[in-house]
């Protein structure tokens, strides 16, 4: 498998959580209504048995009008990635431009490397309409080097979109992945 980043993403601990793995400390969140994610890499045991322990401490008290209770109220996920990855919840995509002609589509990725040396690297995102048939695709070349993070920006257009409307529900998916060669090294679906 070779060298890898191990993340865990808590979609929502109710608060003040703190969180370590086989007893060694690895991240927290003082609020329990947003995301976040920890890096478990330094402190995971490759092929063994490994505990990821979250606490979490809610006073008596009701400190919310949302949600007073206490735990882990949505899901956890686990992510393996190579050292170069899509920053998580990076991809912003938008239509600066859009008519029932051509749709103009602008999809910025965050690329990070977390290495030493310089990487040669591609990010490839395709868009897909309603139906799931592929319509648009733009492929980047990316160099990327040491403990850096670099933003790509793809420009792509659709030619006779089917606009979104309350009658028509129209939604189009992107799917985004960094590659080094016909490897894919992380992938993003919006």
């Amino acid at each position: 498998m070779g060298r890898k980043k191990v993340w865990v993403e808590f979609e929502g601990a109710y608060s003040n959580a703190v969180v370590t793995l086989n007893g060694n400390y690895v991240g927290k969140r003082p609020f329990g209504y947003s995301n976040f994610l920890v890096d478990l890499t330094r402190y995971i045991k490759a092929g063994e048995k490994n505990t990821l322990k979250v606490t979490v401490k809610n006073g008596m008290d009701m400190n919310s009008r949302w949600y007073t209770g206490a735990g882990l109220y949505r899901d956890v996920n686990l992510y393996v990635t190579d050292y170069a990855y899509i920053q998580l919840d990076s991809v912003k995509i938008s239509t600066p431009s859009i008519d029932t002609d051509v749709a103009e589509i602008l999809v910025n990725t965050e690329v990070v490397y977390e290495d030493r040396g310089f990487r040669e690297l591609y990010v490839l995102t395709e868009i897909f309409d309603p139906k799931g048939e592929k319509i648009a695709q733009d492929k980047v070349p990316v160099t990327i080097g040491t403990s850096q993070k670099i933003n790509v920006r793809q420009k792509m257009f659709v030619s006779n979109p089917r606009l979104w409307s309350p009658e028509e529900p129209n939604l189009y998916f992107c799917e985004t992945r960094l590659m080094s060669g016909d490897r894919i090294l992380d992938e993003a679906k919006n």
